[in-house]
């Protein structure tokens, strides 16, 4: 047995099995993760993902072939077993991986969220639904005028905020999330509530007359502010849902649709 291949039959002190070895190991953190993309490609087949870019895999490999020297250079003629070496290997280029992808992904999202606000705009200036951004955000004050503590920011801090738009399970508070703003589906808004309150029961009677096939609309009064919205029961939606919701409704009964923007947690 060489001496200066191994020491004992499960470790290894050859410099050139140890770059292969820092080579795979950050190969296996690079390509990986992009593999997984062919292993689970988009149902609908309307995506296709281009995932082997020659620039890509030119500067993957250069990165891999230097792990690979690192980790040569840092344990050259050290005695070490195979799996530790490679976990050793694994642990650099599988953050730097992770991050890298993670900011490629989040700007593809970024992208995509401005793409799509663009065309809600579009949308809603065709259909002639106007859209309102947020109010300034109402005082805290208690039913009888006197200043009070406002709790939402640390409710939202301590439990996981639950919503009537939101499908299916609820994320952890503190897990990756797509934040987006929300909106009402507003049929009227007035200053007063009891005049709110009458139009609400004039829209019930008229929302009750749908055309065949069409779910039952439901309403309430929301205060926002200093002012009582008609809106539709469900809470505030996304504003893609919330724009289409608004053209179907105004559609179906000619209704003045207009889309208010909620506060964030409404």
């Amino acid at each position: 047995m060489n001496p200066r291949r191994t020491v004992r039959s499960n470790t290894v002190t050859t410099p050139v099995l140890k770059f292969f070895i820092g080579l795979f190991a950050s190969m296996g953190a690079v390509f990986l993760p992009r593999l997984t993309t062919v292993l689970f490609p988009d149902p609908s087949g309307q995506v296709t993902a281009i995932i082997w870019q020659w620039q890509y895999v030119l500067g993957a490999a250069g990165f891999c072939a230097f792990v690979g020297v690192a980790v040569m250079l840092k344990e050259w003629q050290v005695a070490s077993r195979p799996w530790d070496t490679f976990m050793s290997a694994l642990g650099i280029p599988a953050v730097l991986a992770g991050i890298l992808n993670v900011n490629m992904d989040a700007r593809q999202l970024a992208d995509r969220a401005k793409t799509e606000t663009q065309l809600n705009q579009a949308l809603s200036e065709a259909a002639g639904i106007p859209i309102r951004p947020a109010s300034p955000a109402p005082s805290s004050r208690d039913d009888r005028g006197e200043p009070g503590l406002n709790l939402a920011g640390l409710q939202g801090f301590l439990v996981v905020p639950a919503y009537a738009s939101s499908p299916g399970p609820v994320e952890p508070q503190f897990a990756t999330q797509v934040v987006e703003l929300k909106y009402w589906v507003v049929l009227h808004r007035d200053a007063y509530e009891q005049r709110a309150k009458s139009k609400a029961e004039e829209l019930k009677r008229r929302l009750a007359v749908r055309p065949p096939g069409r779910p039952e609309v439901k309403i309430e009064v929301l205060r926002f502010g200093k002012e009582f919205l008609v809106v539709e029961v469900g809470g505030a939606r996304a504003r893609s849902a919330a724009t289409l919701r608004a053209i179907e409704l105004k559609r179906d009964f000619g209704l003045q649709i207009e889309l208010q923007e909620a506060p964030k947690g409404a």
